[in-house]
């Protein structure tokens, strides 16, 4: 039998949920920005761009 802590867990994993999504996205985007700056700064320090 499912009472009211039921309903608050169930609440409380949802918000998690919506709060993992939200965070994953800025960490994507962080990580995408970081790249590109990073990038950036390996072909500013070799002079000619960078290759492997």
């Amino acid at each position: 039998m499912r009472g009211l802590g039921g309903k608050v867990a169930d609440e409380v994993v949802k918000e998690i949920n919506d709060l993992g999504e939200k965070l994953q996205l800025t960490m994507i985007r962080w990580t995408l920005k970081e790249a590109k700056e990073f990038s950036q700064t390996l072909m500013d320090s070799s002079g000619n761009g960078y290759s492997s």
